[in-house]
């Protein structure tokens, strides 16, 4: 892909991705909830007419705008936190590289006028690609897009076992009853599905996490070189610290 292709995306575009896929599988996980699986096999999309289908496609648009918001804000707390906390208590978590803050950053690129009360992050890395190589930029921005959506998707599973085991425990206590059918909400089949897929999507956070510090932290002197030949001149420190002790991103409002 030639770099003006890659430049000429716009950011909506990794937004409509992040916000709109979540919200279908929340909206599918909902509806499977309410009715079982039955109705799947009977939906007719071919019924739809152009206008009903604009229409439908608008609100889908306009509720994951809505919804993706609230998901990136809370999937902060929900999920990156909770896996901070368990990150080198158990196996397969034991990367000192999640969250970690690029905190060499502002020194790396030789850039003036950095906050004294600021250490550096992905975004100063990000920022500075987009200035130096646009096509390199927009890469690295799919990439975390991609780890975005990872994020609000686990969040998106936790919502829907949580809702699962509240309507199982309120059906065992007599308070409720859970929808008709057996593989709808408080069911096992739907609650060990949620669950399966809530594990799954942390895992896949945690891993797109590690990798996308991996990702800068390498590809960072390419773009200094960029950077040289795009403003001139250029610092020559070392590359970023890669200290285990580095700062974590606790998630705070560039996440």
């Amino acid at each position: 892909m030639s770099e003006s292709r890659l430049s000429a995306i716009p950011n909506a575009f990794y937004d409509l991705i992040v916000f709109v896929t979540p919200t279908l599988v929340l909206g599918a996980g909902i509806a499977i909830g309410v009715n079982g699986t039955a109705w799947v096999g009977e939906i007719d999309l071919g019924e739809l007419k152009a206008i009903e289908a604009i229409a439908t496609a608008f609100i889908v648009v306009l509720l994951s705008y809505e919804y993706g918001r609230i998901a990136e804000a809370w999937s902060a707390v929900l999920v990156q936190r909770p896996l901070i906390w368990l990150n080198g208590k158990i196996p397969f978590m034991r990367s000192a590289d999640f969250c970690r803050l690029h905190e060499d950053a502002y020194s790396y690129f030789g850039l003036s006028g950095a906050p004294q009360d600021r250490k550096g992050d992905k975004w100063v890395i990000y920022f500075y690609a987009f200035c130096a190589s646009p096509a390199l930029g927009s890469d690295l921005l799919k990439r975390y897009a991609w780890e975005k959506l990872a994020r609000n998707s686990a969040f998106t599973y936790a919502i829907l076992l949580t809702g699962s085991l509240v309507v199982a425990l309120l059906d065992l206590a007599g308070l409720a009853q859970g929808p008709v059918g057996s593989d709808g909400f408080g069911s096992p089949a739907y609650s060990l599905a949620a669950a399966a897929l809530t594990v799954v999507a942390y895992g896949e956070y945690y891993k797109r996490n590690v990798w996308n510090y991996d990702l800068l932290t390498r590809t960072s002197p390419v773009l200094l070189s960029a950077g040289r030949g795009a403003f001139g001149g250029g610092s020559s420190v070392a590359a970023p610290s890669n200290s285990r002790n580095a700062p974590r991103d606790e998630g705070s409002v560039t996440h």
